[in-house]
């Protein structure tokens, strides 16, 4: 499982195939029952708010290049978070769910990199965006990025 995780991590901080990362994780992880045995499910507060903004972000992008007014998205969506883990190897997933929408993500906690995959209706595009979540004063602020070494 450890080499797994690290595969996904490589992947993830890849500067052309991020997306593969996602993809990885749903062949080698998603259906392996013994990390069903693992994996519990877990309360993540730091994501939640995070996940809320970088998930108005990305629905604002998606309405942009849909050729669509995206004034109307507020800073935060209201979106049902499923949060699981492996919190001893410091590795999160989860599932998002909304009315315009459904996606799911892969969070590693040390590294603060992500990756979400969200499905948007009615034409089912997908959207992936990388991610980190900053600690500020007031709360977890995601930073987009599709360069890796501008994350850390």
């Amino acid at each position: 499982m450890v080499e797994h995780l690290k595969e996904i991590k490589k992947r993830l901080l890849s500067k052309d195939n991020y997306e593969e990362a996602m993809q990885y994780f749903l062949d080698h992880l998603s259906t392996n029952r013994k990390i069903f045995k693992l994996v519990k499910k877990r309360e993540v507060p730091e994501l939640v708010i995070g996940l809320k903004r970088m998930l108005a972000h990305q629905y604002k992008y998606h309405l942009i290049t849909q050729g669509k007014p995206a004034d109307h998205v507020p800073d935060e969506l209201d979106v049902k978070l499923q949060f699981f883990g492996l919190s001893k190897y410091g590795f999160y997933h989860g599932t998002i769910l909304w009315e315009e929408g459904f996606g799911s993500y892969l969070y590693f906690k040390k590294d603060d990199i992500g990756i979400i995959a969200v499905t948007y209706r009615p034409r089912f595009e997908t959207v992936i965006t990388r991610f980190s979540v900053i600690k500020y004063a007031e709360g977890y602020y995601p930073v987009f990025n599709n360069n890796p070494d501008d994350i850390n």
